[in-house]
């Protein structure tokens, strides 16, 4: 609290036990509040975060099941963000595109699908406001190598 009164906002979670409630995750933040002879008062801000914290802890859980399936999937995955760009490349695609993950992670997908390919692109992200899906879209890709090999890709209807 001695940063506090320097003028700090000092801000920490905390995970503290309570007879009645158990443990419980607690989010602190403490003002600094100045009067005529400086900063003289604290306010204190707690706030209970248990359910955010399960819920977050769910959610890495849950990251790491689907990231742990695309991984064993046998055929290469490539997952891509609405704005294009690859989020995860698998090792299988790794193999198959003969580029490692780190080299892709974060590029547009446009750069391992082929010019003559590209032009429907734009119209073929997905809007994840809509729900029916289209079968299946078909692009040329590009390895490494300049080989070049056809993906099918399940879309939603844009």
């Amino acid at each position: 609290m001695d940063e506090c009164f320097q003028g700090e906002i000092v801000k920490y979670e905390i995970r503290n036990k309570y007879s009645e409630m158990g443990e419980r995750d607690i989010f602190a933040a403490y003002f600094p509040v100045e009067g005529s002879a400086g900063i003289n008062r604290i306010v204190c801000v707690l706030q209970d975060i248990t359910a955010r914290k399960e819920a977050e802890k769910h959610l890495i859980q849950m990251e790491s099941r689907y990231r742990g399936l695309l991984e064993a999937a046998p055929d290469a995955m490539v997952v891509v963000n609405q704005g294009g760009e690859i989020v995860l490349f698998n090792v299988q695609a790794e193999k198959q595109f003969g580029y490692s993950r780190d080299e892709l992670l974060g590029q547009s997908v446009k750069s391992i699908i082929t010019r003559g390919s590209r032009s429907g692109w734009s119209r073929t992200l997905c809007d994840p406001r809509r729900t029916r899906w289209r079968s299946r879209s078909a692009w040329e890709l590009n390895s490494r190598e300049s080989a070049r090999m056809e993906a099918i890709f399940p879309l939603r209807s844009c």
